[in-house]
């Protein structure tokens, strides 16, 4: 390794032009570690680090994005008795949620379109529950914390094709 005395010597030495390559050179390091350096610190907690980058498409063909939700996200407003699920938006406005391999409709667009309402799957309200809701929406928990998900990513597949709208099947 040299020391400072021995770059400085090196440095006078070398010309106006090996100069400039070499901090062309260190620049373009920097750059290319820093590019590297955000792209894998990426904050996790980011809900939008969870989507797949990948264009899905739902069971018909259309675009579609997906999410990987979990109840600590959510606390006590997770309304499904399972630990996680996949929400699903797709372009046409359905909003849906899969749950050990089935997919079930969580809101009406859906539901009209074949999809089953995951009933059995949402959990039953507990007195306790009441402070958590502004009206009591019945017996089971709400799912709207979870379709707002699906929503914001039905709009985030319709922005990323807004660019390219004949492009669809």
């Amino acid at each position: 390794m040299l020391s400072i005395d021995q770059w400085a010597t090196v440095a006078g030495q070398m010309s106006i032009r090996n100069r400039l390559s070499l901090l062309i050179a260190a620049i373009l390091v920097l750059v290319v570690g820093i590019v590297v350096w955000c792209g894998f610190t990426r904050d996790s907690s980011d809900p939008d680090s969870r989507v797949r980058n990948v264009l899905l498409t739902d069971r018909d063909g259309w675009p579609a994005l997906q999410q990987v939700v979990t109840s600590e996200e959510f606390g006590d407003r997770w309304p499904f008795i399972k630990t996680h699920a996949v929400v699903t938006g797709t372009i046409l406005g359905l909003c849906m949620v899969e749950i050990d391999g089935e997919t079930y409709a969580l809101n009406g667009l859906a539901g009209m379109n074949g999809y089953p309402m995951p009933g059995d799957l949402v959990r039953k309200r507990l007195p306790w529950d009441r402070h958590l809701y502004d009206k009591d929406p019945g017996f089971l928990k709400d799912v709207s914390p979870v379709r707002d998900v699906a929503l914001r990513l039905v709009k985030q597949v319709r922005a990323e094709h807004a660019q390219e709208p004949f492009d669809l099947p």
